[in-house]
């Protein structure tokens, strides 16, 4: 990663211009069932970064009611952003949008029950601790009580090419639309008990050589002290790709946009360009893009908590910031 911007004041060396390398993901998964294949599990360890400590990432127990639903128990990626919900390993960018950063429910423990009609129609819906609560102990929690509720329907093709983002030679094309809503009832952030309302809105179209995906997210923060100002937040994000070399180059762009609604720094854009090279589809593959920080990023994201983008390869606190990103990608 090369990053340049213009305030040497913000930079962690006082240097304008940093440069380095980094392992940003090392998974190990487990995946499999108990005794049927009714009863199911997945474990994920990976690198704690930047840390780099061995953490357990994610982990879930599941249980198939009959052929259509499902239900699952564990430290679960919430069903709302579709971006957050495609694994990283089948991104079209070297880093997921600073849209998805800013509003990303993330990880939470709770239980998830999962309704599937063939390949074209799913619902979830989850009550949990609440956004980014990971593993925290139940009296740590934020939230008092927290439900995320999701519905893909695939209009063209079917749900499976909803995974990725990426166009195959030879995939049938395919039409997903998503929505979802994220609400949390005493949230204990954002300086005192707040009530959390998020939604979102999305679309994808793939065909042999082109891809296009949109999404829209609202999110408002309300506060039972005065003391604290409500928030109304939203912002979007569009990416497209498009194949010069089927299945081996292509081409992508992507631009994000995010209103904080926080005094002085309301409004964000950030624009990407890059591309893939595909030595065997996703199981490696070389992405490399350029991306631009015309604003800075809102310090603080609909929690109240830190809305640090250092993995995304930008350092923040500027305006007006380049960060160059390489990534190998190898799947095992």
């Amino acid at each position: 990663i090369y990053n340049s911007q213009d305030d040497a004041s913000v930079a962690p060396n006082g240097d304008e211009d940093e440069g380095g390398f980094q392992t940003r993901r090392a998974k190990l998964n487990f995946d499999g069932h108990i005794s049927s294949p009714k009863i199911g599990y997945h474990i994920q360890l990976m690198n704690d970064f930047p840390s780099g400590s061995v953490m357990i990432n994610e982990y879930h127990v599941s249980y198939a009611l009959n052929d259509n639903m499902t239900i699952y128990g564990g430290d679960i990626v919430l069903p709302f952003l579709r971006e957050e919900i495609v694994d990283s390993k089948y991104q079209l960018a070297v880093e997921r949008s600073t849209t998805n950063e800013f509003f990303t429910v993330g990880t939470s423990e709770g239980v998830k029950l999962e309704w599937a009609s063939g390949e074209n129609t799913q619902i979830d819906i989850m009550f949990s601790d609440g956004a980014n609560s990971g593993m925290a102990d139940f009296n740590q929690d934020q939230s008092e009580m927290a439900v995320t509720a999701r519905i893909e329907h695939a209009w063209e093709g079917n749900l499976d090419s909803a995974s990725d983002f990426t166009g195959w030679a030879g995939e049938e094309a395919s039409l997903v639309t998503g929505g979802a809503v994220h609400y949390e009832l005493g949230d204990g952030r954002n300086g005192g008990d707040a009530d959390y309302f998020a939604y979102t809105v999305d679309v994808s179209y793939e065909n042999e050589s082109f891809n296009l995906y949109g999404a829209y997210v609202g999110a408002s923060i309300d506060p039972d002290s005065d003391a604290v100002d409500d928030r109304d937040m939203n912002g979007f994000v569009v990416q497209g790709g498009l194949d010069i070399v089927p299945d081996k180059f292509e081409l992508f762009a992507r631009y994000a946009y995010i209103d904080g609604d926080i005094d002085g720094e309301d409004e964000a854009n950030t624009w990407t360009f890059g591309g893939n090279y595909y030595v065997n589809g996703h199981k490696a593959k070389f992405t490399a893009d350029v991306i631009w920080l015309g604003d800075d990023l809102p310090t603080a994201n609909p929690f109240g908590d830190d809305a640090s983008s250092s993995g995304l390869g930008l350092i923040t606190g500027t305006e007006d910031e380049v960060a160059v990103r390489t990534q190998f990608q190898l799947l095992c």
